[in-house]
């Protein structure tokens, strides 16, 4: 069962980073790279973070964002199926643009009131609206399989999964929502991360956090 997996060549059960990785896991990370820029190598392999600017995002559900991936760790692991597997944890700041019009003060209310004069200008400035980690894992049968993305944030104990479009009370995200949004010959790593930043944008529309 485990001769062939996705990120290794490796037939040990304990795997990590320094045991070598495939061509498809190089890719995975590159595709990562190529969405989001600002990700920049450090010292220690498997951990990048972010230099320059945000990132302007269009999303399907939620309006721009700016999204900052400020650190992306890829040489996590954890059990799967009595196996170590890669784990992606991305520490997520997205920021959105917010309008405010300037006070006019009590003099300038009293001249539009009489003279019916239009509002001054305002500014729009950012506001942050998510900053947290995503923490991506891989289903045995990657990429066959989506992978699962979760949220740590304890606001969704409780919480209704349906309301939120999770699957649980851990924030698993349905990310996927029907058997052919995944496709094994297309769709990486770096496309969850997209749907799930769009998910973002959304709760954070609907619920405001």
């Amino acid at each position: 069962m485990w001769n062939n997996v996705w990120y290794t060549n490796s037939s040990t059960l304990d795997w990590s980073i320094d045991k070598g990785v495939t061509q498809r896991f190089s890719e995975e990370i590159g595709a990562i790279r190529a969405l989001y820029p600002g990700l920049k190598k450090t010292a220690e392999v498997g951990h990048e973070v972010w230099q320059g600017p945000p990132k302007k995002v269009q999303t399907d559900k939620g309006g721009v964002v700016y999204v900052t991936i400020r650190d992306f760790w890829w040489n996590e692991t954890t059990s799967n199926e009595g196996r170590r597997s890669p784990k992606f944890v991305f520490k997520v700041i997205v920021e959105r643009e917010v309008y405010r019009e300037d006070d006019p003060g009590l003099f300038e209310k009293f001249l539009r009131a009489i003279f019916n004069r239009p509002s001054r200008a305002g500014s729009v400035s950012r506001e942050k609206v998510f900053s947290n980690d995503l923490v991506m894992t891989f289903p045995e049968f990657y990429p066959l399989t989506a992978p699962q993305i979760n949220i740590r944030d304890p606001r969704f104990l409780g919480a209704d999964p349906h309301e939120h479009h999770i699957l649980n009370w851990e924030a698993t995200l349905c990310i996927i929502s029907g058997s052919g949004d995944w496709n094994a010959n297309r769709s990486n790593a770096a496309m969850a991360l997209t749907v799930a930043i769009d998910w973002i944008a959304w709760h954070t529309n609907k619920f405001g956090w």
